[in-house]
């Protein structure tokens, strides 16, 4: 029973990720920032999740591939708005300041084309697909399949948490 709730937890947490994403996708396209972060959150969580599972690594590795086209843009954001931040305050080097955030943003935009060409592409729908074909077989009679043996930690019941002061009984 204990395994069937936690791949019963597992799925729910999964779908969660993956209506974020298609939650967040068009806010993605329009380049907003948050929505972007929101985005990579999701697929960051997605992998972690999968992470001590059996029979996903082909969509572990296109988590991993669309993790790659995120990251640059993200961190980009994050530099520019810093970056932007930090020129504001420069007096005799804001014309270096400011050519600095042009070129910033000249690569931001090239990330986010390499990021508009895979959210485009067959590969980004064909990871959809799988992922949600996935999901089923977790909360499923077929769920050993993705939880299985001693390598997935989500089978595995938690340890018994002591309440505050008192002490955990001893494990000889």
């Amino acid at each position: 029973m204990a395994v069937a709730q936690t791949a019963d937890h597992l799925r729910s947490a999964l779908e969660q990720q993956l209506d974020e994403l298609s939650a967040k996708e068009a806010g993605v396209r329009e380049g907003d920032a948050d929505a972007l972060h929101d985005f990579r959150v999701a697929t960051r969580r997605s992998r972690a999740l999968l992470r001590p599972c059996s029979g996903v690594d082909d969509l572990q590795r296109e988590l991993r591939w669309l993790a790659g086209l995120l990251g640059p843009v993200r961190d980009l954001d994050v530099l520019i708005e810093h970056t932007a931040a930090v020129v504001e305050e420069l007096d005799a080097d804001l014309e270096g300041g400011q050519a600095l955030v042009r070129a910033l943003e000249t690569r931001r935009a090239d990330a986010r084309r390499l990021l508009f060409e895979g959210l485009d592409s067959e590969r980004y729908r064909d990871l959809l697909a799988r992922f949600r074909d996935h999901l089923p077989l977790l909360g499923g009679s077929d769920r050993q399949r993705l939880l299985s043996g001693p390598g997935c930690d989500h089978a595995r019941p938690p340890p018994p948490v002591a309440a505050a002061g008192v002490a955990s009984p001893s494990r000889g």
